[in-house]
Parts: structure tokens; sequence; C-alpha cells
């Protein structure tokens, strides 16, 4: 058997799993129609690299044994990513699949062993500013009462509360991200691409402004004043 508690073997065992793990994060994209929408073929040709280079990154952290360097790298990764439209949640998103799919495709003693590392650097994407680290704590839960208070306004079909929970989610990752990095027009863009994004599936984009106007009144209670005034900015979207 081999020796998973040696660093070398343990890159071996990632070594073998780079296309299934990439096979596998590509199809849980597909199922999102905001990646294949907003970047296309190359989105996803790049994609496929991003992979590739969180295994190299990862492979460093493990020899270096240094999952503050994981974390380092992912942290400029969101840094990056942000101002070509993808919210930390997409990134967390991703990282929560390569956790998922590691763990199937690995042998259960690898894992073990490069779990500690993997699950570490995904903390890069913790906020460092109150303002978004208040929106990142809430979130859940707001969105939770956010897409309730919609079915019970009889503005969201029951049926559809999973989706606007996640989407809901989407929302408050774009606002956190916004405040964290100083940029109200980050998520005055977003809501812009959104409703466009809507109209041409043939979906009214008022579903946009009602989910905006539940987060905010949701929100009342659990996120500070200078947060909940960024919904306002958002009015022409």
């Amino acid at each position: 058997m081999p020796d998973y508690a040696d660093v070398e073997t343990q890159v071996a065992a990632l070594e073998t799993i780079r296309q299934p793990l990439a096979d596998a994060i590509i199809t849980e994209m597909r199922r999102n129609p905001f990646w294949a929408d907003r970047y296309g073929e190359r989105g996803e040709a790049q994609a496929r690299k991003d992979v590739q280079h969180n295994i190299n990154y990862l492979i460093a952290a493990l020899r270096m044994d240094s999952p503050e360097s994981l974390a380092d790298y992912y942290r400029w990764l969101r840094g990056a990513l942000v101002y070509r439209g993808i919210s930390t949640q997409h990134l967390r998103e991703t990282l929560d699949w390569t956790e998922r799919f590691m763990r199937e495709l690995l042998p259960p003693p690898a894992w073990q062993r490069i779990e500690k590392t993997q699950l570490a650097g995904c903390g890069g994407l913790d906020y460092s500013k109150a303002p978004a680290q208040a929106v990142q704590e809430v979130a859940a839960g707001l969105a939770t009462r956010a897409t309730q208070r919609l079915i019970d306004n009889q503005m969201l079909n029951p049926l559809h509360r999973q989706v606007c929970h996640r989407d809901l989610i989407y929302h408050l990752s774009y606002l956190a991200d916004s405040l964290e990095f100083d940029a109200p027009e980050m998520f005055y863009r977003y809501v812009v691409w959104l409703g466009d994004f809507l109209e041409k599936h043939n979906v009214s984009r008022t579903g946009v402004r009602n989910g905006l106007d539940a987060l905010q009144l949701e929100g009342r209670l659990v996120l500070p004043a200078d947060v909940l005034v960024r919904f306002n900015l958002t009015e022409q979207g």
C-alpha cells in the first residue's frame, strides 16, 4: 500500500486525477447558465486551465507544508476574478466541487492527508473588511428570509424556492465583493447584466428588483445602514 504520509505520494495521487477532476467541475458549471452566457466556450477552456493551476498551487502548498500559501493564492485569485464579473460565491462553489470530487476520486488515505491543506486554503475567501464580513455572516439566513417574503407576497412560485435562494446568495456575494474592494460599480454592473440576461431568456427583469427589495427589507435588522444603501444604487438596473 502506498505511504500517503509521504508528500510525494500525495502529489502522485493528485496527478492521476487532473483530467477527471476538471471534467467533473466543468459538468457542474454547465448546470448553471451563468457560465455559458457570460463567458462562452473560451470561459470553459479557461476554467479547465484554472483547475490545473489550483492543483499546482495545492501541490506547492503540500510540499512546503504551508496551507497559508494556498489561502494566499485563492485570495489573489478572487481579487482577479471579481473584476471579470465572477463573484466570490461562484469561486467558492467551484472549490466546494473541487473538495467533493477530490474526496470521490482520491484514495481515502490520500484525501485525509490533503484535506486539511485544501480546506485551509479556502479560508482565503473570507473577507477582511467589516462591511463585507457583515454581509457574509448573514447571507444564508437573509437569503432564506427574503425568499420566503417573495413567496408570501406571491411574487415567487414555491417550486422555484431553491433557485431563488441560490440567486439571492449570488446577489449578496456581489454586494460583499463591492464592499471588500471599495467598488460600488461592481454590484451595479452585475445587476444590469442580470436584467439583460433574464430578458434574453424571456424573463422579466422585475424579478431582479423584487429580489433586491426583499433582501433590503429583510436586511434592515441585520445589516448596517451603509450597506443597505448600496441596494438603492441599483434602482436603474
